[in-house]
């Protein structure tokens, strides 16, 4: 199994802060970050009652395997409660590969591209490449699941295309 997960928790019973700062402030306030033992291992102590939405991402790779951020749990915490066997799995990483044209066939060199998983979430952090001469461009570490995929480069409007399916 994976030794090395980077593991987060966030409460959900928050009202959601207004604006994108605002936004951005109060997650990373709320949010509580651990790092697995040797063993695989993690804790969050003196959590008050509530929902919360858990998720893990690998720290390296696990005996030569690339893996991806696990999905995301609920977990309810009653008041005084010791919760023990949450069993957290990290799955391999899936790839998405692609070429950028524009209007008239012509690749597109050095475009932004993103990759986030649809309802992220914790896991809101995008995979990110820039296409090369020819257009092509490689995101690495994806979930298996349907992303969103953003592509911004000087001189075009920017693309958004939900439903991406890597593989």
């Amino acid at each position: 199994g994976v030794r090395r997960a980077r593991v987060f928790l966030r409460p959900l019973d928050e009202d959601p802060p207004e604006g994108l700062v605002a936004s951005f402030l109060q997650s990373e306030g709320q949010l509580s970050r651990t790092n697995t033992s040797d063993d695989g291992a993690f804790v969050f102590e003196h959590l008050p009652a509530g929902r919360y939405e858990l998720l893990a991402r690998p720290r390296g790779e696990s005996g030569g395997v690339a893996l991806a951020a696990s999905a995301p749990q609920v977990l309810d915490i009653d008041e005084s409660e010791r919760r023990r066997g949450v069993v957290v799995e990290l799955p391999p990483s899936l790839r998405l590969v692609g070429q950028l044209v524009d209007e008239s066939g012509q690749p597109v060199e050095g475009a932004r591209v993103l990759c986030a998983r649809e309802g992220a979430g914790l896991d809101a952090r995008p995979a990110r490449s820039s296409s090369d001469p020819d257009g092509r461009f490689e995101l690495t570490g994806l979930a298996e699941g349907a992303h969103v995929l953003t592509v911004s480069c000087t001189g075009f409007a920017a693309e958004r295309r939900a439903g991406v399916e890597p593989g």
